[in-house]
C-alpha cells in the first residue's frame, strides 16, 4: 500500500473493486467528521467512490493535518 510520509508515515491509500481507500488516522478523521460525512468512513480511513472525482482539496487539508501531527509530536497510530 503506497504511503506518504513527513518523518513517519502520514497517510496511506489503495485502490479496491468498490472504493479508493484513504487511511489518514483516526485522529483525521475525527478531525473532520462534518467534511467526511458525505463518505463512508472507518476507525482511521475513508472510503471515496472510484467513479466519483477524487476531493483533492478535503485530501490537501487532511494531509496538511497530518504534517502538523508529525511536527508536534502528536502523531498516533490508534487512540
Amino acid at each position: 500500500m503506497p504511503a506518504y510520509s513527513y518523518d513517519k508515515i502520514l497517510v496511506t491509500f489503495a485502490y479496491f473493486k468498490n472504493h479508493i481507500g484513504f487511511y489518514p488516522m483516526e485522529s483525521t478523521i475525527n478531525a473532520f467528521a462534518e467534511e467526511l460525512s458525505v463518505y463512508k468512513t472507518g476507525n482511521g480511513s475513508v472510503q471515496f467512490p472510484p467513479d466519483q472525482k477524487l476531493p483533492l482539496t478535503l485530501i490537501r487539508k487532511m494531509v496538511l493535518f497530518r504534517v502538523k501531527e508529525s511536527k508536534q509530536g502528536t502523531i498516533k497510530w490508534r487512540s
